[in-house]
């Protein structure tokens, strides 16, 4: 039998690609390729073919280099027999009480749960203050496989030595403990906009718990480069990429001031990267971020084996909608199958309602046991790596890790990513593409099923009234300064402490002594803090795609409810033959609950459209096609108007200045029409 299966199987006789390629071309013209490219962001398209054009950028066994090419069926056979380690499933555990806690990392543990993203808000609503409210937290993870993501915020190293007491209060061994204390000054400064130590304290902190986990808990990362504030608030993966290298070099510039070597900061970070679901695309970006971060590392002088990051993939939020949850089951299935595809090694998938509320514990399972099926049902551990060889993900792969490593060199260049957070360049980056996203929103360029497209008007009462409430900005600094004042600590420790004159390691050791003594760990950040200007900054606000039209939707409903009926308009389409543009048009109209009254007799038969105008109840007219003119129509015009018509709009397909003219897919658009029939 032939290598090639074309020459055995294929019943016409064999021809090139190159000769495939003329002959499309004679018949379509060359430029049937580019019209048939779809572009995902900052100039990289999905090309309509990828062949031999386009060989995989497998690499080479020392990891310096892209390897030669096989051919599409040699690509993979050279894989190592041994199968890749399972990832871990490392659910998300956002903790306010020590009881509510407790129950919930049991539950997790219980359900097959292998890690743990355990997230602590220290506040006067905290009910985990101190020492001995996380003993009884820590007690229920005694499994000494288990691995621990500690997630504080702002106060990781506080934190850290309060874990650190607790165990030992608990007679078990710190060092045996394993997972990351999640430090990341940067990202709770995107996130929250708040420093409570000011930006040079905190990095201070940082590198000195980064020194100090090193000997007391050298199981621990102690960095965690998170890119969920910038994908939640809707950032490019180009952007996200750079970002990540951009905030891994200001770590290790900090790192450095204190004598910590590039390979020590290297193993000690964990890197968070949501991704959405978009299946290949999301795997070349996590594809694209392990060639990024093994190019940085030996740019930095990083040689060694396992000094590479460890890669955390939650889910995303920007993806969720409030209505229809059910679909964002799949969509959640999707971006833990995209992660596991993508070289993961801890999963977290998001709830389906989370955009709702407080994700319920029957949402917390269905999350859990979607990778339990994709683990023990599908065995995706099993398979070392399923699109090795692909041109079109190795392709697409190479393309984004090109355009992010551009975008990296160009934070480098501008200041750093301290700098351009802080002067709001970040933030424009973000908006910028945003706005591009939403323009194919608009479009339906790119759909998202039951927001932009196939809409369900009425939700089942499971979910009604039950929308999650915004949240609110802490205020940290008064927040810290009111624990102060009423653990009423003696005065003799509320002098204001230079700790960034303390020798290396006083820090920590004197947080020790005085944990021991006062083991409220969210006074004694208050107290070393006491006098460190508080930084601030703008925060990057959250977003969702589905944000936008479902406010169009409950407006719709506040309306229904008090008035009876849907707020509806009249469609006047003269002459229109074709069902599917019609039906497009309903289609974007109850993209906003918008009920319809259409009519297609032709603008000649004037008594047929006054009938049809009369017959409904709404005073707003929409028409698709020219808008009559006031010499040759007026009088249609006018009996419109003496009719009942309050306003006249043309749709037409592009934007336009015209304050008469409204362009079909545009969500503004929308919204102006509710406010045309007085919605609130």
């Amino acid at each position: 039998m032939s290598d090639s299966p074309s020459e055995d199987l294929s019943p016409f006789p064999p021809i090139s690609t190159e000769a495939w390629r003329r002959a499309v071309e004679t018949q379509e013209g060359e430029a049937i390729w580019s019209s048939l490219e779809t572009w995902i962001e900052k100039g990289i398209a999905l090309e309509p073919l990828y062949d031999e054009r386009f060989p995989a950028a497998s690499r080479s066994a020392d990891g310096r280099g892209p390897k030669a090419a096989a051919s599409f069926f040699e690509q993979g056979e050279a894989a190592a027999a041994t199968p890749r380690h399972a990832w871990r499933i490392m659910p998300e555990c956002m903790l306010r009480q020590v009881g509510p806690g407790r129950r919930s990392i049991i539950a997790e543990l219980e359900g097959g749960a292998d890690a743990l993203w355990l997230r602590f808000r220290v506040g006067p609503e905290s009910g985990i203050l101190g020492v001995r409210e996380l003993s009884a937290l820590l007690e229920t993870t005694g499994d000494p496989d288990l691995w621990l993501a500690l997630d504080a915020g702002a106060h990781a190293l506080p934190f850290a030595v309060a874990t650190h007491a607790a165990l030992r209060l608990l007679e078990r061994d710190p060092t045996q403990l394993q997972g990351c204390w999640c430090a990341d000054p940067l990202g709770v400064l995107a996130e929250s906009g708040v420093l409570p130590a000011g930006l040079r304290g905190t990095h201070r902190e940082m590198a000195e718990l980064m020194r100090w986990s090193s000997s007391h808990t050298p199981s621990m990362r102690t960095l965690r480069i998170s890119l969920s504030p910038y994908h939640a608030a809707g950032a490019a993966r180009v952007d996200e990429l750079a970002l990540s290298l951009a905030t891994f070099v200001h770590y290790l510039r900090v790192a450095e001031t204190q004598g910590l070597a590039p390979e020590s900061v290297a193993r000690q970070t964990l890197i968070s990267l949501p991704v959405r679901g978009e299946f290949f695309v999301d795997i070349a970006k996590l594809r694209a971020a392990t060639r990024l971060w093994d190019q940085l590392l030996r740019h930095c002088g990083v040689e060694e084996e396992g000094s590479r990051p460890l890669l955390h993939v939650p889910g995303s939020t920007v993806n969720k909608s409030q209505r229809d949850p059910w679909l964002n089951l799949l969509r959640s299935t999707l971006e833990s199958m995209v992660a596991v595809l993508g070289g993961a090694d801890m999963v977290s998938t998001t709830p389906f309602d989370h955009a709702l509320r407080r994700p319920a514990p029957s949402a917390v399972h269905l999350a859990r046991n979607t990778q339990l099926i994709l683990r023990d049902e599908c065995r995706l551990h099993r398979v070392i790596d399923a699109l090795e060889g692909s041109a079109y993900v190795e392709s697409l792969s190479d393309r984004l890790a090109r355009a992010a490593w551009a975008r990296f060199q160009e934070i480098e260049s501008l200041g750093g990513i301290e700098a351009l957070l802080v002067r709001g360049k970040v933030r424009d980056w973000i908006t910028q593409h945003r706005q591009q996203e939403a323009r194919s929103f608009a479009r339906r360029e790119r759909v998202m099923v039951g927001v932009n497209a196939f809409v369900t008007l009425e939700e089942g009462k499971e979910v009604q009234g039950r929308r999650r409430p915004s949240t609110r900005q802490l205020d940290w600094s008064s927040m810290l300064q009111v624990a102060l004042t009423e653990a009423e600590v003696p005065a003799t420790r509320m002098r204001t402490v230079d700790f960034e004159s303390l020798p290396t390691g006083e820090l920590s050791a004197a947080l020790s002594v005085v944990t021991a003594e006062d083991d409220r760990f969210a006074e004694l950040a208050a107290v070393y803090r006491l006098g460190a200007p508080t930084f601030a900054i703008e925060p990057l606000a959250p977003f969702r795609w589905a944000g936008e039209y479902e406010a169009l939707r409950d407006r719709s409903d506040a309306f229904f409810l008090s008035a009876g009926r849907r707020p509806s308009v009249f469609l006047f389409l003269p002459g229109m033959r074709s069902p599917s543009e019609k039906n497009a048009i309903v289609d974007w109209l109850e993209l906003a609950a918008l009920q319809t009254n259409a009519c297609a007799a032709p603008v000649e038969e004037k008594e047929t459209l006054l009938e049809a105008f009369k017959a409904q109840s709404s005073s707003l007219v929409l028409w698709r096609g020219t808008l009559p003119s006031a010499a040759r129509d007026a009088d249609l015009l006018e009996a419109l108007h003496a009719a009942g018509a309050q306003r006249i709009y043309r749709l037409v397909d592009e934007e336009s200045e015209d304050e008469d003219v409204l362009c079909i897919g545009s969500i503004e658009a929308l919204s102006l029409l509710l406010d045309e029939l007085g919605v609130p």
